[in-house]
C-alpha cells in the first residue's frame, strides 16, 4: 500500500484487507460502503484521518 508516494503496508491481499496495519489502509478498508458502517465506524475513520493528517 502506497501513501503519499512511500509504501506503507505490504502482505497478501487477504491479510491487507482483514487485518490492515497502517492508518491509511485501515481508512481506506472502512471506507468501503457495507451494510455494517454505523456511527463507530463513522468515529473510526474521524480518528483515522487526524492520526494522517498529525
Amino acid at each position: 500500500m502506497l501513501y503519499q508516494g512511500e509504501l506503507v503496508e505490504v502482505g497478501a491481499t487477504g491479510d491487507v484487507i482483514n487485518q490492515p496495519q497502517h492508518p491509511y489502509t485501515r481508512l481506506l478498508v472502512r471506507s468501503a460502503p457495507t451494510l455494517h458502517n454505523a456511527a463507530a465506524d463513522r468515529a473510526e475513520r474521524e480518528a483515522l484521518r487526524a492520526l494522517l493528517h498529525a
